[in-house]
């Protein structure tokens, strides 16, 4: 990330944190990154743009840290998933992420509101699917239901443990116990067939999907065109492979992970980082 960008959103989340998102200005922020209102929106249209970076820089890196943990194991290894639930919530209570989550609870912005529904879905359906991993295939039918309920308990276990010994438990050690809950009432629902939500129930917003994917080709045709312009024959050849080969009628996944690590290396402390991070995110959100 470019390093004025990064002093930006440091010091607009920390000033989030500690005053909250709506006593928070645009100047506040100036004063606290020490740089001048032109330079503030040379990276961000608002204040509204810089909570969003806030919020989009913290899922890009909970992304990739979850892919590191996976590496080299096997899908169905229940601990890797543990581990993997576990960092996130670490993560977020690092960044303050609750009080960030607050702020935008309450907010009236619709650009907010629907980033917040969208990472909470998009949530639910990364539980549903890993826990379709570590489940029988006869289980897959009851995961979205069973990821609802280890998200709720898991928040709920851990307020109440607070509540009652001022003290917060091991989150390993609360994933691990609602989990074995949850996964004793697989063989009665595989009897009973009752689901409350159909594993796929959050699937269903081909709006959304296509809206990505559209915001995916325009950055990258921004980007061929930036190129270009540049005349960066190498870079200019990651782009333009990934625009021909995701509009492909059967696309070679492994090529495109291949490029977008390379370009992602290629790009690194360059004025385009931060576009490549995005477009690079939103391929793994959608393609990979």
């Amino acid at each position: 990330m470019n390093d004025t960008r990064k002093k930006i959103i440091d010091a607009a989340h920390s000033l989030f944190v500690k005053k909250g998102f709506a006593a928070s200005s645009v100047q506040d922020i100036l004063d606290k990154a020490e740089i001048s209102k032109g330079t503030f929106y040379n990276h961000f249209h608002s204040k509204n743009d810089c909570l969003l970076a806030i919020l989009s820089f913290v899922e890009e890196q909970i992304d990739t840290e979850r892919q590191k943990i996976a590496i080299g194991k096997e899908k169905d290894n229940e601990e890797v998933f543990i581990e993997q639930v576990a960092m996130k919530m670490t993560m977020n209570r690092e960044h303050n992420m609750m009080t960030v989550f607050q702020t935008v609870s309450i907010s009236e912005d619709e650009q907010l509101k629907a980033y917040m529904h969208r990472a909470h879905a998009k949530e639910l359906k990364w539980l549903a699917q890993r826990i379709a991993d570590i489940y029988p295939a006869k289980g897959s039918h009851y995961t979205m239901d069973h990821a609802i309920m280890l998200l709720g308990s898991i928040h709920s276990f851990q307020f109440v443990a607070k509540l009652g010994s001022g003290q917060t438990p091991s989150i390993e050690k609360v994933i691990r116990y609602v989990l074995r809950r949850i996964k004793s009432m697989l063989d009665d629902q595989i009897k009973t067939q009752e689901t409350f939500f159909q594993r796929h129930w959050l699937d269903h917003d081909f709006t959304n999907e296509k809206d990505q994917q559209q915001t995916l080709f325009q950055q990258l045709k921004q980007l061929d065109t930036d190129l270009q312009s540049n005349g960066n024959e190498t870079k200019l050849a990651y782009v333009q492979f990934l625009i021909n080969e995701l509009q492909a009628e059967e696309p070679k996944y492994f090529l495109i992970e291949s490029v977008c690590q390379s370009m992602l290396q290629a790009f690194t402390d360059s004025s385009l980082e931060h576009e490549i991070q995005q477009v690079v995110h939103l391929i793994h959100k959608l393609h990979l």
